[in-house]
């Protein structure tokens, strides 16, 4: 009887030993997945930043252009009219 109860025991603790493993065994492929979840979301985040500050600067060096040409335009015609 000693035997049997000591058999019960020794299979109750390799139940829970195998139902906590497999928790953690979860657990592991949840935070995996998470971390590929965040690390795809990061990189989508990065270029969609990098596409934006190009945009921004693409703008502002149309528009520096475009200012440089009418103070140059300007110029000229300051001289011009000198003559």
């Amino acid at each position: 009887i000693e035997s049997e109860g000591i058999i019960t025991a020794a299979q109750t603790q390799a139940k829970k030993m195998l139902s906590q493993e497999e928790v953690y065994k979860n657990a592991q492929i949840r935070a995996n997945e998470i971390v590929a979840n965040a690390q795809s979301a990061a990189k989508e985040l990065r270029s969609a930043t990098v596409e934006y500050c190009d945009n921004v600067l693409k703008k502002t060096e149309e528009t520096l252009k475009r200012g440089y040409e009418s103070v140059s335009e300007t110029r000229k015609n300051i001289r011009k009219s000198e003559k």
